[in-house]
């Protein structure tokens, strides 16, 4: 977007934020519009995930004398002459309880944004039975075995997405243009909000909706399938002619797809912010050079298609799409090494001295971001890395940890306040001690890998009435349905001698 086009958008987004800022003020009433973490007067509006970073904040009346002070500076931004390249914003469409009511279009606020919008429909596939997942599998039966038990088949019935979906600042529609990017997949279309408000969306019926289509979550589709020239192709990597249906061999779309959803930085607002740095963190690192698909989806040679016939095998990925290893559900836990998943984290014991004059066991751990093209963690910016060290035997618990992850203000507005990532190839030395009544014998070397705190889930449970029926008994037993954190290291190392 060039200077004329982001000037312009930003006085549209100001005037808005402006009247909405002061419509708040004048209806203002104690704890409707406080957005605070658990704060009693406002317990509809409790952040409680880590989705909380792509969840609204409700504005708040002291804000009114810095933006009534802004309202000059959009006003006179405002008069210069309108140039063609600019932003068009529609004229009011329609009246709303006695006032204009302009539709604004999703794309005009989130320009070149792929997640402003879901994927256009697909309409059939030659040579296939149909779209879905389910289709796919009539000749792809290792492929879609395995995507059935990821991370993307279950984008959708997360729990912990389901939970946040239901949240009233939760603008629904927009989120689910990752989690259930495909056109077809969607019951309405929103390509339009009024007077630019996320939580207004202009509903379009979609006349090709698939209900079960929707229920498959991240799909084939979405990597896979493309419209080219009126017809609906297959894009795959090599395309050998054989196939029944038409192919498109385009191996570098396929590898930068990843990156239309787990490359989002973006303020959408000063309401709305997502934090998903991934691909940025891959481009900044020494290994550039690697796509997603690299790590996630290991290589193996097998036969593409389990039909009959003289199909060899040939360089295939397996489908698991293995992440931080934390899986959606219990039952999908054995799959995670079976995908490929292993730690980037490495951690070693590097020297310890036990000072018997003060009771005091000084340690020193080396911990590595080893050959992960991106920061540990990474993506959804409240996961974090405890790393511990605990001492035995001893009266009491004798333990310190270390936190390795992000730290994000909520209030007034959205902001990293620090970031202490392990970045690609780094390693960092962490020195500490610990008071003992005694010696120890032994020291356990821990890692835990948290998707999802205590705190955090507790509140998902006590707010599962107001989630999707559909999941609401599971979420509100979340504990026991969906996991929250994962060892992903742990070591005894037997004190008294030297370290090896």
């Amino acid at each position: 977007m060039n200077g004329s086009r982001s000037v312009h958008a930003i006085v549209y987004a100001g005037k808005n934020l402006l009247s909405q800022t002061l419509s708040s003020i004048i209806q203002f009433r104690p704890g409707k519009y406080f957005a605070s973490g658990y704060w009693p007067s406002a317990p509809r509006f409790g952040w409680s995930s880590s989705y909380r970073s792509c969840a609204a904040f409700a504005y708040r009346p002291y804000l009114a004398a810095p933006v009534l002070a802004l309202a000059g500076i959009f006003a006179l931004a405002g008069c210069g002459k309108e140039g063609s390249d600019q932003v068009k914003i529609p004229q009011a469409t329609e009246m709303e309880n006695g006032a204009e009511s302009t539709e604004v279009s999703v794309q005009s606020m989130f320009p070149d944004q792929s997640w402003a919008l879901p994927m256009e429909n697909m309409g059939p596939l030659q040579g296939s039975p149909g779209i879905t997942a389910k289709d796919c599998s009539t000749c792809h039966a290792s492929h879609y075995e395995e995507w059935s038990r990821s991370t993307h088949a279950h984008a959708l019935s997360d729990l912990q997405f389901q939970s946040e979906l239901s949240k009233p600042t939760s603008p629904e529609w927009l989120c689910l243009n990752c989690h259930i990017p495909v056109g077809n997949q969607r019951e309405t279309i929103v390509r339009k909000v009024k007077d630019g408000d996320l939580l207004q969306p202009v509903h379009e019926k979609n006349p090709r909706f698939d209900p079960s289509m929707m229920e498959e979550g991240v799909t084939c589709a979405t990597c896979h399938l493309r419209n080219v020239d009126g017809r609906t192709v297959v894009l795959g990597p090599l395309g050998t002619g054989r196939a029944p249906h038409p192919v498109v061999a385009d191996r570098k779309s396929l590898q930068k797809r990843c990156l239309d959803c787990h490359n989002v930085t973006y303020k959408v607002s000063s309401s709305l912010v997502c934090f998903f740095d991934t691909g940025n963190e891959l481009a900044k690192s020494e290994l550039s050079d690697r796509s997603c698909s690299s790590c996630h989806m290991p290589e193996l040679e097998r036969k593409i298609a389990s039909v009959a016939g003289d199909f060899p095998e040939r360089r295939s990925h397996l489908h698991y799409f293995i992440g931080g290893g934390i899986p959606k559900e219990f039952s999908l836990l054995p799959y995670q090494e079976k995908g490929g998943y292993r730690s980037g984290l490495d951690l070693s014991l590097v020297g310890y001295e036990w000072i018997p004059a003060s009771g005091t066991l000084r340690f020193t751990i080396r911990m590595a971001n080893k050959d992960t093209a991106h920061h540990l963690p990474t993506g959804d910016p409240e996961r974090f890395i405890l790393v511990k060290v605990i001492a035995y035997p001893t009266s009491e618990k004798a333990e310190k940890s270390y936190r390795i992850g992000q730290h994000w203000e909520w209030e007034p507005e959205a902001r990293q306040i620090a970031d202490n990532r392990l970045r690609s190839g780094e390693i960092r030395i962490w020195q500490d001690e610990m008071h003992l009544d005694e010696p120890p014998q032994r020291l356990r070397l821990e890692a835990v890998h948290v998707r999802l705190t205590e705190k955090n889930a507790e509140y998902m449970e006590n707010t599962a009435a107001r989630t999707n029926e559909k999941y609401r008994s599971r979420i509100s037993r979340l504990r026991q349905h969906y996991p929250r954190q994962r060892i992903i290291h742990s070591e005894d190392i037997l004190l008294g001698s030297p370290l090896d």
